[in-house]
């Protein structure tokens, strides 16, 4: 017998409602049980879940989040090879490590606009999944992230990603071509696609970053895209005959913008010194952006002329 099963946001206990905030590792569907589940739905009350306790439920094909939920703790779904259906929180700002490794017919996932870290292989092994967007709030991509998603075809990285870890998206085997934006600065090591043997091009839009030995073949030569006078021009003009790799041009190199000037904005509360005010104004801003809001540090700042969205 297998079934749909809905987690409650509160419980009697003697009379007394409780709410139910935590899932944790000693969920009450174990050994057998566990594959009785085919679609789970995690409610609003639920603010944080403990362990792995999803960890391998093999006939698990839905989940439903609370949209209060802010981290996926490590193998939450590691191994639940029928899952394929994940609508992620709207507030999450964490996935661990190996969150979703292994769940093999998962097709599609969307990333949170709000996600700031992604644990090593976190989606490792979802060999049908095909698109992913990594938002611009996650700095970096974590090693075996992607690894062996050998359908993963449409990949998009927003402006403000800086690192690639090895071998990130190694051994996705129909992706044809990639674009790391102009905020990535460093690319740990050309196995962030090794294996990828249907990669035709790479566009560095960084001018400045750092290349790794990319590579093609004999048979087929690597096309890396980059600007004039770059370090992705200079790379293939050292590197064409030895790497099979080749260089086509994205224009003239662009002046590097201009940093803002916040001046002394380290001084959040405007008061002439830093100190646990402008800590505790800076926790309010993160905490109302965690929650959906549109925090402004002008009104949270009291007003102080040197805020970065002051009028």
């Amino acid at each position: 017998m297998q079934g749909a099963v809905t987690i409650p946001s509160t419980i009697n206990v003697d009379g007394t409602v409780l709410p139910v905030t935590k899932i944790t590792s000693s969920f009450y569907y174990s050994g057998s049980n566990r594959n009785y589940i085919t679609d789970l739905t995690i409610p609003d009350s639920i603010k944080t879940i403990d362990g792995c306790p999803f960890n391998g439920m093999a006939n698990l094909q839905s989940v439903t989040f609370s949209d209060n939920l802010l981290v996926i703790p490590e193998s939450l779904f590691g191994g639940c090879s029928n899952l394929k259906s994940v609508k992620l929180p709207a507030n999450l700002l964490e996935i661990g490590s190996n969150a979703f490794h292994d769940c093999v017919r998962l097709t599609d996932i969307k990333l949170p606009s709000k996600i700031m870290t992604i644990g090593s292989s976190a989606f490792k092994g979802c060999s049908n999944l095909t698109s992913v967007t990594i938002p611009a709030t996650l700095t970096k991509i974590p090693m075996y992230c992607f690894q062996d998603c050998s359908l993963l075809k449409n990949v998009t990285i927003e402006n403000g990603v800086q690192v690639v870890e090895n071998q990130a998206f190694s051994n996705c085997k129909v992706l044809e071509d990639i674009t790391f934006p102009a905020s990535v600065n460093e690319i740990e090591y050309y196995t962030i696609l090794e294996g990828c043997q249907n990669l035709k091009s790479i566009t560095l839009e960084n001018p400045e970053m750092t290349v790794p030995s990319f590579r093609g073949t004999e048979d087929a030569k690597l096309t890396i895209y980059g600007y004039e006078n770059s370090t992705a021009q200079k790379y293939c003009e050292e590197n064409s005959e030895r790497y099979y790799v080749e260089f086509k041009t994205l224009g003239e190199k662009p002046e590097p913008p201009a940093a803002p000037d916040y001046g002394d904005f380290g001084d959040v509360s405007g008061n002439g010194a830093i100190g646990l005010e402008d800590a505790q104004m800076v926790l309010k801003y993160y905490v109302q952006q965690a929650g959906q809001a549109t925090p402004s540090w002008y009104e949270i700042t009291n007003h102080n002329p040197k805020a970065p969205d002051a009028p």
